[in-house]
């Protein structure tokens, strides 16, 4: 979960796309108040936690490769499911496959005409219309999920957020705050561009001279589903909201405690990338993924790069640290797993390329001995691994 330091013209990351499925679903927080987690606590609280103590199945699917579908450059986050389908967006271009890893077809193209996108924000599907929905230009594309086929764009007067669409035509925007001036955090707006409603951003903050970046990664989630709700969080806001029509709900408050970077210490206020590494050593960066009964808390330095995670179990209400900052795969004894994203309420993602799996086969040849893992090439697209939560 390295950081990155992404021009704000050019970040493109994927929301987590959390969809109801078959088992029951997951309370409404909204209805029963905030949670407070004590991180800095919960830290000290060290558990060994194997796969198996969560989950009924893992499942690792092979993306199919040929010249129509390379892989380059691939975010966790920038992957949604729906219930017949994966949709990969990588900035320019968007593949669609089926839940078994085969190739289905390439959507929308890049350019400015109809149908079309320089750089895609974010991504999200809906399963009753049978749509997908795609950011970028200051507009949503929207195309069937069946054939590929444009449809039609809503127009968004933004071009960096991400969202989540409550229906065809209503979305709930997050926009992101790289000059430290950007008044609104959240937009409802209509099919027309239109705003229903505003949440005002009252962090504001003033950047150098020149500046127009801001501190980001391949584990940001600001916008999210769970349980029915959308729920919104920030980079440097401890707080987890439910977004409704009316109000943002506070949902969850991940207290960081002496963890927190204070706002003179941010990336975006510095300026200066060495500075930034020095001052934001003792504090740690949050990205929490929410399922129906935890809330997974993987954590680093704001400049390092090391596994670290917290979970909170809704249903004990206990928060803890898993030792070692990894879930240990003791059902295929392959990966150990750690989740960059929430597919549904009962359902995580972690991606690995074929060329991380080499390099773990030289220590553990019989890796590649894995039934779905036989004939894969180091050259080949990634493999999704997708733990099935008990």
């Amino acid at each position: 979960m390295k950081k990155l330091f992404l021009s704000a013209l050019s970040l493109a990351v994927v929301a987590v796309l959390c969809s109801c499925g078959g088992k029951p679903k997951t309370h409404s927080v909204a209805q029963t108040g905030l949670v407070t987690i004590p991180l800095e606590a919960s830290i000290e609280e060290e558990r060994k936690v194997a796969l198996s103590d969560l989950a009924e199945k893992v499942e690792y699917i092979p993306l199919e490769t040929d010249t129509n579908c390379l892989i380059g450059n691939l975010w966790d986050n920038k992957i949604i499911r729906s219930k017949q389908y994966f949709f990969l967006a990588m900035g320019k271009s968007l593949l669609q496959y089926s839940l078994n890893g085969k190739f289905v077809r390439n959507i929308g193209s890049v350019g400015q005409g109809p149908g079309e996108y320089s750089w895609i924000t974010d991504i999200d599907v809906r399963d009753d219309s049978r749509q997908l929905f795609v950011s970028s230009d200051n507009r949503i594309n929207v195309y069937d999920i069946e054939t590929g086929e444009f449809l039609h764009s809503l127009p968004a007067g933004y071009r960096d957020f991400q969202f989540k669409m409550l229906n065809d035509t209503t979305a709930f925007r997050f926009l992101y705050n790289s000059n430290g001036q950007v008044k609104n955090r959240v937009l409802i707006t209509d099919n027309h561009g239109d705003t229903l409603r505003a949440y005002p951003r009252y962090d504001l903050f003033t950047v150098k001279e020149g500046m127009s970046y801001m501190i980001g990664s391949r584990s940001d989630r600001f916008m999210y589903r769970c349980g029915g709700d959308i729920c919104y969080r920030e980079n440097y806001n401890d707080t987890i909201f439910t977004v409704t029509e009316e109000a943002l709900i506070p949902r969850y408050l991940v207290d960081l405690g002496k963890y927190h970077l204070p706002l003179e210490y941010r990336f975006e206020v510095l300026g200066d990338n060495k500075k930034f590494v020095e001052l934001s050593a003792p504090y740690f960066a949050i990205h929490p993924i929410e399922t129906a009964d935890y809330l997974f808390i993987p954590y680093e330095g704001w400049a390092e790069k090391k596994d670290r995670m917290v979970i909170y179990d809704k249903r004990s209400g206990e928060s803890y640290a898993v030792a070692d900052g990894t879930l240990k795969d003791d059902l295929n004894h392959l990966f150990d797993f750690i989740p960059t994203v929430a597919l549904d309420d009962h359902t995580l993602l972690k991606v690995f390329t074929a060329e991380a799996i080499f390099k773990l086969a030289e220590k553990e040849p019989s890796i590649l001995e894995h039934e779905a893992l036989k004939g894969l090439q180091e050259d080949d697209n990634p493999v999704l691994m997708v733990v099935t939560l008990k």
